[in-house]
């Protein structure tokens, strides 16, 4: 809802292909915000962590565990016995800063948690949205 606009709604599969505005546009609003990840039927795999930013896709970004390189697809499918179904979408950077390897999610097992107070400017689409539910 945050990069759609009325002419052309956007959907999960146009995420792949944003242009820089529209990139940036949805780091701000997700930035800080604190997002569950819980992998379906694996109980006990969910976490809450705060969105640091965006990573590459989880086709293309690659990390090393026990002296393996590997693409985060390729951990889920392998590890986890999770097939992503949108390895295209980009994954999301959370956990400390501080840390020396990213941590990076995909973005398709990942939900906002609910309540959460945003003291941001709303866009358009979402005062217009509010208006006309109230």
């Amino acid at each position: 809802d945050v990069i759609s606009n009325p002419r052309y709604p956007m959907r999960r599969e146009d995420l792949r292909s944003m242009d820089q505005y529209q990139q940036t546009t949805y780091l701000s609003f997700i930035k800080t915000l604190r997002v569950f990840y819980e992998i379906p039927r694996h109980p006990g795999s969910r976490k809450a962590y705060r969105v640091n930013g965006l990573g590459e896709c989880a086709r293309r970004a690659r990390f090393t565990s026990n002296n393996q390189t590997m693409t985060i697809e390729e951990y889920f499918r392998n590890t986890k016995n999770y097939p992503l179904r949108y390895p295209e979408l980009p994954t999301l950077w959370v956990g400390n800063k501080q840390r020396e390897d990213k941590v990076l999610l995909p973005m398709e097992l990942c939900y906002i948690a609910a309540g959460q107070v945003l003291n941001r400017k709303m866009t358009e689409n979402q005062t217009r949205n509010m208006i006309r539910y109230v």
